[in-house]
């Protein structure tokens, strides 16, 4: 079957617009992602058509240091059919000139999306850690104890190993090697904790069985889904001509959100660290 559904983003009613500043904490990114800092970063959103121009990702992109940073997901707020946000991401790499036969690197920034929270709350407790109190605390791991717990049901970890599958051959072959988490102490504002999940791939035929001997660590996959097993159905995108996107206001940061959200919306995902910034990680259509 032709992978026709693999499509623009404008397929689906969609722009792309960079943005003047990057996140407050991209310098700590950088040093997390083992990247370079005089490299470029480039830092970008994507949004609705009509009058409001909804935000619905935001993301920095640097194609010298093979990395690819998501910040916030937003696809509930879209109507149906949504375009499916490894879908998102494949296509930004390709407009933005990032070389997907040599990504190494993608990050997650402020998680606060409930399945993937709790799977890494879950991977820290199987290895004895709790969040800290104070300061940072990164544990790295490479298929073995808390890999189970991190990645069964984690829908940012599903979603890039169903990108890798299915375009392995953009991605020559690569896969998931390592996760590092980093987990910073709770902002004085709400009660969770600042977790970031940089995943760092590699290449080679065939991957790596896991051990059976070993209770940490998994039988069969590297990563464990819950659902069905088998890569998703063609996403149809909505009929009709191109649309030029609307213009956008001039809000000057990357994670502002426009228009701000309605309080009941916070409810669903938002985490909310300096004035009026906010990190939308919708549970629908990460993965």
């Amino acid at each position: 079957m032709a992978n026709l559904y693999r499509t623009t983003i404008s397929d689906f009613n969609l722009f792309r617009a960079p943005v003047r500043h990057p996140p407050l904490w991209s310098r700590h990114l950088i040093d997390w992602i083992e990247a370079d800092h005089e490299q470029p970063w480039n830092h970008y959103e994507v949004y609705s058509r009509g009058s409001d121009g909804l935000t619905v990702s935001e993301f920095t992109i640097s194609p010298s240091n093979h990395a690819y940073v998501v910040h916030s997901v937003a696809l509930k707020s879209l109507p149906e059919p949504r375009m499916k946000h490894r879908d998102m991401m494949f296509d930004n790499m390709k407009a933005l000139g990032l070389n997907t036969r040599k990504l190494r690197r993608i990050c997650i920034s402020c998680i606060t999306n409930p399945r993937a929270y709790g799977c890494i709350e879950k991977a820290f407790a199987t290895r004895g850690k709790s969040f800290p109190e104070e300061g940072e605390f990164i544990i790295e791991l490479r298929n073995d104890v808390g890999w189970r717990e991190l990645t069964k049901n984690n829908p940012f970890l599903i979603g890039q190993d169903k990108l890798l599958k299915e375009h392995a051959t953009a991605f020559r072959g690569a896969w998931i090697e390592r996760v590092k988490i980093i987990a910073r102490k709770k902002p004085d504002n709400i009660d969770m904790a600042a977790l970031y999940m940089v995943t760092f791939l590699r290449r080679s035929t065939p991957p790596p069985s896991p051990s059976d001997s070993d209770p940490g660590r998994q039988t069969g996959t590297l990563l464990e889904w819950d659902s069905e097993s088998s890569l998703d159905p063609p996403v149809e995108p909505p009929r009709g001509p191109p649309r030029e996107p609307p213009p956008r206001p001039d809000t000057g940061y990357l994670t502002e959100v426009w228009p701000p959200p309605a309080p009941e919306d916070y409810s669903e995902g938002y985490l909310q660290l300096v004035g009026a910034v906010q990190f939308p990680q919708w549970d629908m259509g990460i993965d």
